[in-house]
């Protein structure tokens, strides 16, 4: 699936997530190779307005990798400057590496291990969750629920 989108980034809804407005058609984009904390989780609002400042309102090209299973397009995101946007957020510590779709480039793996290495930004402090975790307690916590009786 090599394909490439170009359009304006419309709505950033989390911190590796983003809606592309492409050819007139709006996509839910996933960005390629991280995952940042849920809304509801620590450090969660602040990737979110970290990936609305870099992204929102810019121009975008979105190199599709593949699709999730939610059916979004999982794409390496770049601004029309060359900034990679997946790569600002895992060297500010506002994403962690992700290596579920394909394997990600050594750049996000060195920026990945630099960031932890030295502490930078929410996901790489010793009180920080991993996403899949607070995920994973959160769909079992939502299975344990009792059922109302017919």
């Amino acid at each position: 699936m090599d394909r490439t989108l170009t359009g304006i980034a419309l709505r950033v809804p989390d911190g590796d997530g983003l809606v592309l407005r492409a050819a007139g058609v709006d996509h839910q984009i996933r960005i390629a190779w991280i995952d940042a904390p849920e809304i509801s989780q620590s450090g969660g609002p602040n990737a979110r307005a970290l990936l609305r400042a870099l992204a929102l309102a810019r121009d975008i090209t979105a190199r599709i990798v593949c699709r999730d299973k939610w059916h979004r397009l999982v794409c390496d995101c770049t601004r029309a400057d060359g900034l990679n946007l997946g790569l600002a957020m895992l060297q500010s510590g506002h994403a962690r590496l992700l290596d579920r779709f394909t394997s990600p480039p050594p750049s996000f793996r060195q920026a990945a291990d630099y960031a932890r290495t030295h502490q930078i930004g929410p996901c790489n402090q010793p009180w920080s969750r991993d996403p899949r975790d607070h995920r994973a307690t959160k769909t079992a916590r939502i299975a344990r629920r009792p059922t109302k009786p017919p």
